[in-house]
């Protein structure tokens, strides 16, 4: 997954704009400030899905992200019920990205202060590993392929023992003396 992970920006967005929740060409109103909102760190990254295979349809809760054709359900049921579910990249080539001006509100001319996204967060520093931390790993790794061999061989052990044990019943059962 490339497409940056923004639930908590997309959870303020639609809380701000909770008004629109309603009907579907309202709820694509949310998308048009989630979008543009979000595309104020990422450039103009973040659309909306278009359908190009059921005449252009534009879905009311679904964003896409440009580069990678990810995209990301952002709208719940109920009104202020933002989520964010990662949906994949659609298999359809008729699915596309769309700018989100396409899905731009009647009132986006006179539109409410957006909150302000946070920045992307700074990578995890590198991680340093302890030579010998490094060497019981390798070393586990590569005990792993033989430990695997036993634990087969003594699964087949333990077949071989219950047929045996089986037969010996049997015998037992027969009146025949058993010797070891």
């Amino acid at each position: 997954m490339n497409a940056p992970h923004r639930a908590a920006e997309v959870n303020a967005i639609v809380t701000q704009h909770a008004n629109l929740f309603g009907t579907d060409d309202s709820r694509r109103g949310i998308l048009y400030y989630v979008c543009t909102d979000l595309n104020r760190i990422f450039g103009d990254q973040w659309g909306v899905l278009e359908k190009r295979d059921q005449g252009g349809f534009i879905p009311s809760d679904i964003i896409m992200w440009a580069d990678t054709r990810e995209v990301i359900d952002v709208l719940g049921g109920g009104p202020d019920r933002a989520i964010w579910l990662h949906k994949g990249v659609p298999d359809n080539a008729q699915w596309v990205w769309k700018h989100p001006d396409a899905v731009k509100p009647a009132e986006a001319s006179n539109p409410l202060p957006s909150p302000s996204p946070s920045p992307p967060p700074a990578p995890d520093p590198p991680i340093e590993v302890d030579p010998n931390v490094a060497l019981v790993v390798e070393e586990l790794r590569l005990l792993r392929e033989p430990l695997q061999q036993i634990v087969e061989n003594l699964a087949f052990i333990g077949v071989e023992l219950q047929e045996l044990r089986e037969q010996l019943d049997a015998q037992h059962k027969d009146g025949t003396k058993v010797r070891l």
